[in-house]
This record gives structure tokens, sequence and C-alpha cells, in this order.
């Protein structure tokens, strides 16, 4: 499972061989979806995005894979 190595490795070689030497980046999200516009003559089906706010991914930035959803930390309204 574990790759063996011979010397202790740097904290930048041991980075490398366990795979996380990436950089993570922020990304706004948005929702897909359908919908149908009627016409007099027919319809038309038409996809759609909308962002969804105040959240985000978290990703890697080397192939855009998500590694988490965030919120965006809103301010406390409760306090004076």
């Amino acid at each position: 499972m574990g790759q063996i190595v011979q010397e202790y490795p740097t904290s930048d070689e041991a980075i490398k061989f366990a795979g996380l030497d990436y950089e993570v980046g922020k990304s706004a999200l948005f929702k897909k979806g359908a919908g149908i516009i009627e016409y007099t003559t027919g319809i038309e089906m038409i996809d759609s995005e909308l962002e969804v706010h105040n959240y985000f991914a978290n990703i890697r930035t080397d192939n855009n894979t998500v590694l988490s959803v965030v919120g965006k930390r809103l301010p406390d309204r409760t306090k004076p």
C-alpha cells in the first residue's frame, strides 16, 4: 500500500511520495438544470446554470477534482 524509501525524505519529497504535490484553488459552484420554453409553434428544451451563492468548491488546480464544498463565512448579525 505504501512506498518504501531507503532514507528519511525531506518534507518536499514526502509530499511528492504521497501524491500531495498539488495546489488547491477556490471555484464558484453552479447548479445545472433543464427548462422548457413554450412558443406558439412548439416547445424548446434548454439547459441552464444557476450560481449557488455563498458556497464554493475547493479544487485541485492540476485536474479540477473537487476536494470539498465550503460556505462563505457571513457576518454574525446577532451581535450589535
